[in-house]
């Protein structure tokens, strides 16, 4: 009986580790030195990294585990641990466009990389390898998506000895990828607090509210010159809840002069790009306007804009995630010309959630600038703020990681920054210190033989600065100062 039990016990144990299985595979795609990162991209970098490709088994719109595609971007480093930072694309115009093709916000990747982060990027189901049609602004997908190719990282570093993460997640996004990586930091938080903890997170320029802001800014009276976001939008709700929008073909909702190419595109007959040009031109003959609400046949308008139960108006609600409260340290980056995704968004999600209860939140105006150009300012804030909490492990054993100690701080007075270095680090060596702006540019460098200096910061204009501590080519500690 003893070996029955036994064997029972085996089989339990390996079913439940098949069905916790998320990588399925990983190909190495290119590696990049530090200096060649720091040459590509102009900024600091810290370490070289390894891309792979990844497939791994997530849920489909059915619920069922399906094969899906992303990136891995991994620091190259053996003795030292690093946090995880799952970053969600943007809005893609084909199945190709994506960051495991090395498309899809795939620089950022290597940023990340470079700066210390092992970094997740999902494809998302539909897109890459993944079949069918991507579900476009589907949270729980978006969100699963995600939560997936973190485990299958976990997954990866038990098998591969010189790859080691530890416990800090951190999760961003731009555009589509704002409203995905709201969706998993949510998840995150609500669903998955025994499995894993979000240390911080930062959303930009995301269509949090796609039932109301949403609805407001792109079927109005004004221009909106990218209406197959739209079209792109039904057909996904269409295909993500088939039971309640049965009677919602693309003939039902569109005009019959849109039906056709909008149904290659579903098809992947054409790009989301291409359909974006065709109704443009349309729209220009036959209104001199580009408002997508003239898409629309009358009563799939007149339901978007008035009747809170129609399905297609129901089946929107479900998207919207911002009426929550975030535990973790969160920024939402936004810019006010935003011509794709009002900033409005920003404004409610900030100010529900402070209302909610939010610990630690703060919505940030990045400036005058449309939606392609708030990506820089944003995704460098973004890194900013990651950098002031991230955590390197040095690793004692194979077994046993260890919290760094804060090394280094500073203090502005007056123009000068004084600045106090662990004394228990000097071995003679002498210790690189750089203060860098928020656009990642050096500013000062000083090589310190000492455990007490000043900088001079008189000509520096007030706001958040970063100061990095590094030893021999070795990163450190980097903390963020503010000059007054």
């Amino acid at each position: 009986m003893r070996h029955v039990y036994l064997i029972i016990c085996f089989l339990i144990v390996s079913n439940f580790s098949s069905n916790a299985q998320r990588l399925i595979s990983t190909t190495l795609l290119e590696s990049f030195t530090s200096e060649e990162l720091a040459q590509t991209f102009g900024i600091p970098t810290q370490f070289g990294v390894d891309v792979h490709s990844v497939l791994y088994y997530t849920p489909h719109l059915d619920g069922e585990l399906d094969t899906a595609s992303g990136l891995f971007v991994i620091p190259k480093s053996f003795d030292t641990a690093h946090a995880i930072l799952c970053y969600q694309h943007g809005t893609v115009g084909s199945r190709f466009d994506v960051p495991s093709r090395r498309a899809g916000g795939y620089q950022l990747g290597l940023i990340f990389g470079a700066t210390g982060f092992s970094t997740v990027m999902p494809d998302y189901i539909g897109l890459g390898d993944s079949k069918g049609l991507h579900p476009y602004i589907h949270g729980d997908t978006e969100a699963s998506a995600g939560v997936d190719l973190i485990r299958a990282l976990r997954e990866f570093a038990e098998q591969e000895p010189e790859v080691n993460v530890h416990e800090q997640i951190y999760v961003s996004g731009y555009s589509q990828g704002g409203h995905a990586s709201m969706a998993l930091h949510k998840h995150i938080e609500e669903e998955l607090g025994d499995e894993m903890v979000v240390t911080s997170a930062a959303h930009s320029s995301g269509p949090y509210s796609v039932s109301g802001k949403m609805i407001d800014f792109t079927l109005g009276e004004e221009n909106y010159f990218t209406p197959a976001y739209l079209a792109w939008v039904t057909l996904a709700m269409k295909a993500a809840y088939p039971d309640m929008l049965a009677e919602y073909e693309v003939s039902n909702v569109f005009k019959e002069q849109y039906v056709d190419v909008i149904n290659q595109f579903a098809n992947e007959e054409i790009t989301l790009w291409s359909l974006n040009d065709q109704l443009i031109a349309a729209l220009l003959a036959e209104h001199e306007a580009v408002r997508p609400r003239d898409l629309l046949t009358e009563s799939a308008l007149n339901a978007l804009l008035n009747d809170p139960e129609d399905p297609l108006f129901q089946v929107l609600t479900f998207q919207d995630n911002y009426d929550w409260s975030p535990q973790s340290s969160t920024r939402i980056y936004y810019c006010t010309e935003d011509e794709q995704v009002t900033f409005e968004n920003a404004i409610l999600a900030d100010s529900i959630m402070q209302l909610n209860g939010a610990s630690d939140l703060v919505a940030i105006n990045q400036g005058e600038l449309d939606h392609g150009g708030c990506v820089t300012p944003a995704t460098t804030a973004t890194l900013f703020h990651f950098l002031s909490t991230r955590r390197i492990d040095q690793i004692l054993s194979t077994e046993t990681l260890v919290e760094a100690e804060k090394y280094i701080k500073a203090t502005e007075i007056d123009g000068q920054l004084y600045v106090m270095v662990n004394p228990e680090l000097f071995d003679g060596s002498k210790f690189q210190v750089q203060l860098l702006g928020t656009g990642g540019q050096i500013l000062n460098t000083r090589n310190v033989d000492q455990d007490r200096f000043q900088i001079d910061v008189n000509h520096l204009n007030g706001g958040l600065y970063v100061l990095c501590l590094s030893q021999q080519g070795k990163h450190i500690e980097s903390i963020k100062v503010f000059k007054r």
